[in-house]
């Protein structure tokens, strides 16, 4: 987009024509300069991240910046929340005071590439943390601000934990799905974690495997995952997997 900083439309469902949607013109742009975004040495210019992942729910917006610098001018990653008053109002980007991001984001871990929410709670994937181990960064609403509440870290170097994450709460539980598609050779892992009210962390309750396409390079188990609370102890789980290949 232009000044190669990104951009994110916002699309508004319009009951009175059976449901339609409409471009509703407006445009979310990122608080931070392109300044903030890395040249991409593969293409001899800017890479515009802004946009990478957005997440929604109800007024409050989250839109990962994966490729932005950190404090010593690396891509690093960063995530801006954006509030509306209404549904028919403009989204303002909270400011620094009211978004708590975790500090010290390294180089290259691709803080904001995926990104979720629900509730008074949200969930920040970086795959590359850690020589691409990743984490995943569980941030909480307290009032009007957002602080990080909990880190979840990946099994082993080349994980990829947190190319995809999601959450949900329902029924009085917060849940969270973490894809790690590189683990064990891009065999895939997904991890599913419960929020505990009492000691504020998350523990980990399952974690799902596909090991037959292991070290093959034909596997992304955990590529993409999403979760939906059906009743109070179940979850319907959705992974995706892009790369797997069957010679039958």
């Amino acid at each position: 987009y232009s000044d190669d900083a990104g951009v994110a439309f916002t699309y508004r469902q319009m009951p009175w024509d059976d449901d339609n949607w409409q471009h509703d013109i407006r445009m979310i742009r990122p608080c931070l300069p392109s300044g903030q975004l890395i040249d991409n040495p593969l293409t001899a210019g800017t890479f515009a991240s802004f946009g990478r992942d957005v997440a929604l729910d109800g007024n409050t917006a989250i839109i990962g910046d994966p490729y932005a610098a950190n404090d010593l001018g690396d891509p690093g990653g960063s995530v801006t929340f954006l509030t509306r008053s209404a549904v028919d109002a403009d989204w303002i980007a909270l400011s620094g005071e009211d978004v708590s991001l975790p500090l010290g984001i390294a180089a290259y871990e691709y803080f904001g590439e995926s990104v979720a929410i629900d509730g008074d709670f949200a969930i920040v994937g970086a795959p590359g943390y850690d020589e691409k181990k990743g984490r995943a960064i569980i941030m909480r609403r307290n009032g009007t601000s957002w602080f990080s509440a909990d880190t979840l870290l990946g099994d082993g170097a080349g994980a990829d934990f947190g190319t995809d994450v999601a959450v949900e709460t329902a029924f009085g539980k917060t849940y969270f799905m973490v894809g790690a598609p590189g683990f064990s050779s891009s065999a895939g892992q997904v991890s599913v974690y419960q929020w505990d009210d009492f000691d504020e962390v998350a523990n980990k309750i399952l974690t799902i495997v596909d090991p037959q396409w292991a070290g093959t390079g034909t596997n992304r188990f955990g590529q993409s995952v999403d979760l939906q609370v059906t009743a109070g102890d179940s979850l319907r789980l959705a992974v995706g997997n892009p790369y797997q290949f069957d010679n039958n």
